[in-house]
């Protein structure tokens, strides 16, 4: 996501090393990312502050300003900025007992004990303080959105937009006679009886330009994300902080070409998501509405479903309403989409509470049971995954695993938290992917902890295209451009702009096939381009 972040991870491995300024120096950036975007979070995303420039014309008006959105203007982050280091003091050090390392965490963590005294926190703070110093420019940089960027953004949202308001889900409504908006429907797709793999995306509040349909400019300081490894998992997520974030169009077509399900993401957080469930679960009435928006939303853009995230306090009794509102939700979802998701995250107790269990247990189990799968959040242990066994089937609790290596091993590293996973035949929710900066080096880690998904059909039309290009001499990403991948991605299997890239002699299984007498093998030479 944040560019300085990521390489700063790819430094440290993510999980801090024993060396006391290296878990400083992790401790301080995982502060400033974490506090920043719950920071954001809370800003009303309908507030707005005028940005540009105050030039004023000959004739006397002030021209060149704009409305932009207040959470991530570059004054608002550098407001945040100038405080954020003051959050030390909600710290403490703590070992995690998955890793044997020392790493900082909030004070409210009651899953890890640690020190909390005055002279750990001041280093914090001290550590915090230098790392801003060295890098505001670079913060700036990744938290803020440029008023070009949000011309950009204004474009593509006219093609699908957020929800941040529930009246204003209730208001959507598709017109009758409008056409779906997807072309490319749900195909080689198998529901597997094993454990699945679910990648939950999050990159810079999501929507952006390169994910529009016309694509974007880039270069070497401002690069795509680009994802390939579609074959290695099951579900896409789409996730930003809005109230309802609606998967890109181009997303859902390229997993659907691959036989992958996306979903999209309904949260609510802290005081604006209050009031949000209060709403929704005001009675049955309220609730059938939303569950109505939301199955007619999935099905209008043509995407399998929703991860829902409440992470605030709901009132004890409205728990059997939301209870009715995830069941309702699963219901009708399904009869719509046979092969739809409804998966929730561990987040709500059944008194309403706000306390993350990090495993499926009784005082979450009734959300579990009423969606088809639980997200479980990052800070499980070996034992409470073997407690969550009991109270749900194994491949319907996702295990989660934050690659920014928040209470979990992450980074480059994520393969060993895979490999716990595997050894409980449970699935896993990877979040964030985007954190690394070598994509396919990092999925290579992982192909000995989970499978590769075989084409269930022979009919077969791709250049292997990563969306690549050049248009009027500049470079240029398209997501709708990516073509079916092949099942060999790896640092001497990876596709360029003109094609597919090899780098040793060798023989390569481009495709594997799950139907009779449909191997395809191509030996291909040394620097050879594949078209």
């Amino acid at each position: 996501m944040l560019r300085f972040l990521i390489l700063l991870t790819s430094a440290l491995s993510v999980v801090v090393s024993s060396a006391p300024s290296s878990t400083l120096e992790c401790g301080a950036c995982m502060l400033i990312i974490g506090q920043l975007e719950a920071k954001i979070a809370l800003v009303d995303p309908k507030k707005t502050i005028e940005s540009g420039s105050y030039r004023v014309s000959p004739t006397g008006e002030q021209k060149g300003l704009q409305q932009i959105p207040l959470a991530r203007s570059e004054s608002h982050i550098i407001d945040l900025i100038e405080n954020i280091c003051d959050e030390a003091k909600n710290f403490k050090r703590v070992v995690n007992t998955l890793t044997g390392k020392a790493v900082y965490v909030h004070k409210d963590s009651t899953y890890l004990r640690g020190e909390e005294d005055g002279k750990l926190r001041a280093k914090l703070l001290h550590s915090c303080s230098d790392f801003i110093d060295d890098n505001e420019e670079e913060i700036l940089k990744s938290f803020v959105i440029r008023l070009k960027e949000l011309a950009l953004r204004s474009t593509f949202m006219t093609n699908v937009d957020p929800i941040d308001d529930i009246d204003d889900l209730w208001k959507w409504k598709k017109k009758v006679k409008e056409k779906p908006e997807i072309r490319e429907v749900l195909k080689n797709y198998e529901r597997n009886n094993g454990p699945e793999v679910l990648i939950c995306h999050d990159m810079k509040g999501g929507y952006l330009p390169e994910e529009s349909a016309d694509g974007c400019e880039f270069d070497s300081e401002n690069q795509p994300y680009i994802f390939l490894n579609w074959w290695n998992i099951d579900i896409f997520c789409y996730f930003s902080h809005h109230f309802i974030t609606i998967p890109p169009i181009s997303y859902t077509e390229l997993a659907h070409k691959h036989g992958c399900i996306s979903i999209g993401t309904f949260i609510t957080e802290w005081n604006p998501g209050l009031k949000i469930c209060e709403k929704l679960l005001k009675n049955r009435e309220s609730a059938v509405e939303t569950v109505d928006a939301l199955v007619n939303i999935a099905e209008h853009f043509g995407f399998d479903g929703w991860l829902i995230n409440i992470e605030n306090v709901v009132k004890e009794e409205q728990i059997e309403n939301l209870c009715l509102f995830l069941r309702l939700l699963r219901e009708k979802s399904e009869k719509r989409n046979p092969n739809s998701r409804i998966i929730w995250y561990d987040s709500v107790l059944q008194d309403g509470s706000l306390k993350w269990q990090n495993a499926l247990n009784e005082k979450n189990k009734m959300f579990y049971e009423a969606c088809h799968s639980i997200y479980l959040n990052y800070n499980w242990t070996e034992n409470m995954l073997l407690d969550s066994a009991d109270h749900g089937l194994l491949r319907d609790i996702f295990v989660g695993i934050d690659v920014f290596g928040r209470g979990c091993i992450g980074g480059f590293d994520s393969w060993k938290s895979f490999s716990t996973a595997k050894l409980l035949r449970m699935s896993v929710a990877l979040f964030r992917p985007g954190m690394v900066v070598m994509g396919i080096k990092f999925w290579q880690k992982l192909y000995p902890y989970i499978r590769t998904r075989k084409l269930l059909h022979t009919n077969i039309d791709t250049n292997f295209s990563c969306g690549l290009s050049f248009k009027n001499g500049k470079k240029w990403f398209k997501l709708a451009d990516i073509q079916l991948q092949p099942h060999c991605l790896s640092t001497d299997c990876y596709p360029v702009e003109e094609g597919l890239q090899i780098e040793q002699i060798g023989s390569y299984s481009l495709f594997n096939f799950s139907v009779t007498s449909s191997k395809l093998s191509q030996r291909i030479y040394k620097n050879r381009m594949f078209k």
